[in-house]
């Protein structure tokens, strides 16, 4: 069996989920400031908005994931998908200043991250072969320890810097990127 630090296509998706990492923890560390200084939410507000991202994934993941398990896409399909969902949250925010816009991205955010994770996951460890199931999860799990280390600090420092705007676009390419790196290891 290969070691996982010679499999070049793995080593590529788990780039591809550094940058969704990164891009998704935005979610839960400089989108609550946006909710705040931009659509001035009160703590309660955007509490009960992430708290629907939980009751959402509670609802639906279980039978979003059985619906596309019975479709025949590849996972790394469903992976750029929610990849691309992620992406559209973001895109959205920045196109109106209209408040229930924050409720539209969170539910896009939402579905791509219900698509995006699990097939992900399932990426990961069937591309392992003869017992190397854990050297495979392992790097899987820094990929997302990486996306925190950096994720956050550099949103707020992107935030901080140059605005809510710029950070949502930056946010928008990192994930594009994540996608072209899912298809080339898919190709």
């Amino acid at each position: 069996p290969r070691s996982v630090m010679k499999d070049k296509p793995y080593l590529v998706f788990i780039g591809a989920m550094i940058l969704f990492g990164f891009v998704f923890l935005q979610y839960f560390s400089t989108m609550p400031l946006y909710y705040s200084r931009v659509h001035f939410l009160n703590e309660f507000e955007i509490g009960v908005l992430l708290g629907l991202n939980g009751f959402l994934i509670f609802l639906f993941e279980m039978p979003l994931i059985k619906y596309l398990e019975s479709k025949a896409r590849s996972t790394l399909f469903h992976v750029i998908t929610g990849s691309i969902l992620v992406a559209i949250s973001f895109l959205l925010i920045n196109l109106t200043g209209w408040l229930g816009i924050v409720l539209v991205g969170m539910i896009f955010l939402t579905i791509g991250e219900m698509i995006a994770f699990p097939f992900s996951n399932s990426f990961a460890l069937t591309r392992a072969q003869g017992g190397k199931q854990g050297s495979y999860m392992a790097l899987y799990s820094i990929a997302f320890s990486i996306g925190h280390i950096f994720g956050h600090n550099s949103g707020m420092q992107l935030i901080d810097k140059f605005g809510f705007t710029l950070t949502w676009n930056v946010m928008i390419i990192l994930s594009m990127v994540c996608c072209a790196l899912l298809v080339y290891v898919m190709f």
